[in-house]
């Protein structure tokens, strides 16, 4: 067994390092980062033939979660508001920034990051015959539905973590020394969404451990203390969605080890299409066709499979005799959980989905000094209604207004904004389930 340290997409070798002790700090970084490019590669539509055709369920557990983010974020875990108990192994999102560079968090990232979330744990559990998904650290004090991000400034400046040749260095060495301080357990996985890196090419990072031994009591993807990297780059409007960082996070729980069927003996597969799978620079012929490009709707940020043909890394039921009926399956992964444990009681998974009606038209009432003050007609109180947010042209206003579902039948709200700027402001009800009602109509005003 060798712990192996591999980042998505790229013709560097890997180290292969001897391995550590459960929860000790590994000493090991990838050598070689996931592009964009490379990740994108596996959009194209790929024939039928050499497969039998598949289909995603289709039963909601996207939708039981809310697609926006709620929360107070801080520089540890929420442990107050967890909707897991101490002790369960989980996947901790950690957002960092460097130093001299804005903290875009609650204005930019943390609505993107709940998407991410939501679309990894729905995609996985929908795989088929699949009953489990990715347990990731869920709960703020808005509810259990909504992912614990933690907010992290990192102690240098932007410049202190260039590294075109491994970007995943410097900010790894930061988050394992400040660890313990993040009130992360060390048998826990995190995810980086490092804001305002310039990471070269790298879209992406993770730690990898290449051991296929099938228990999940002495694997050693199964012990913890990995983490996973996706690059935000200064300034950047741009997000790669939930694709990038399932990938990552999939080489945290032991993917794709060396042994596989389809291995490229790099951390990858050689099948397309599949979330894992690519041509990495070893040499070893993709195979085209081996699975076909998912063309649905209902799963408009994935064309690629999570382990197309079930036999490299991921089955919830491997025929006897075949690789994951005796080498390591993730689908058994301590990082996996059973549905009904993925989606936290009260998010709306377990019985209410009905999301609210669309608020009223904001109707304006004054707009002097840049700032904006209207009222709308509120929801009536039988649909539940917990909170109302504030849009602008399909973005959240930030700093939200703060709007009250029991102010009155005619809340009112007042934003600000640059003197001559054009808003499309629209209200939108969310439930405490977190289901959301569709957007008011708009209220076109210039700012005076």
């Amino acid at each position: 067994m060798s712990f192996r340290f591999a980042a998505v997409l790229g013709a560097a070798a890997v180290l292969a390092l001897p391995a550590a002790a459960s929860g000790a700090r590994r000493s090991g970084l990838p050598t070689h980062a996931d592009t964009a490019g490379e990740l994108a590669s596996h959009t194209r539509a790929i024939s039928r033939t050499q497969w039998a055709p598949r289909d995603l369920r289709l039963d909601g557990l996207p939708a039981a979660l809310p697609s926006d983010w709620c929360g107070s974020a801080s520089g540890a875990d929420d442990a107050a508001h967890a909707s897991y108990p101490e002790g369960v192994q989980k996947i901790h999102v950690v957002y960092t920034h460097p130093s001299d560079q804005p903290d875009r968090l609650r204005s930019y990232a943390a609505d993107r990051i709940q998407r991410d979330i939501v679309g990894m744990v729905g995609f996985v559990a929908a795989q088929p015959g699949s009953q489990k998904s990715l347990r990731f650290d869920m709960g703020t004090s808005c509810g259990g539905q909504y992912v614990d991000i933690v907010d992290l400034a990192l102690n240098q400046p932007a410049a202190a973590y260039l590294n075109p040749d491994n970007p995943f260095a410097p900010i790894y060495d930061e988050i394992s020394s400040r660890w313990d301080s993040l009130g992360i357990p060390r048998s826990d996985n995190i995810l980086v969404y490092a804001d305002s890196v310039s990471s070269g090419n790298a879209a992406g990072q993770g730690m990898w451990v290449d051991d296929d031994n099938p228990d999940p009591a002495a694997n050693a993807a199964a012990s913890g203390g990995m983490v996973a990297i996706v690059y935000v780059a200064p300034g950047s409007r741009s997000w790669y969605g939930p694709g990038v960082p399932l990938h990552e996070v999939t080489h945290n729980l032991g993917a794709v080890n060396n042994s596989s069927t389809s291995n490229t003996g790099r951390g990858h597969c050689l099948q397309e299409l599949d979330v894992m799978c690519y041509d990495d620079g070893s040499g070893r012929a993709l195979i085209p066709g081996a699975c076909p490009a998912i063309q649905d709707s209902n799963w408009p940020e994935f064309s690629d499979w999570y382990d197309c043909r079930g036999d490299d890394y991921f089955n919830p039921s491997p025929p006897p005799g075949s690789y994951l009926s005796s080498h390591w399956n993730t689908y058994n992964s301590p990082f996996m959980c059973p549905e009904a444990e993925c989606v936290p009681a009260g998010s709306g998974a377990h019985g209410d989905v009905t999301a609210p009606g669309a608020p009223g038209r904001p109707q304006l009432r004054s707009n002097r000094g840049g700032k904006i003050r209207f009222t709308f007609l509120g929801r009536p109180a039988s649909e539940g209604v917990a909170r109302y947010k504030v849009t602008n042209r399909g973005r959240d206003v930030r700093p939200q207004a703060k709007v009250s579902a029991a102010q009155s039948a005619h809340p009112a709200v007042q934003v600000s904004a640059r003197r001559g700027q054009i808003l499309y402001l629209r209200v939108i009800a969310s439930d405490q389930a977190g289901n959301a009602s569709k957007a008011s109509a708009a209220l076109r005003v210039r700012v005076r």
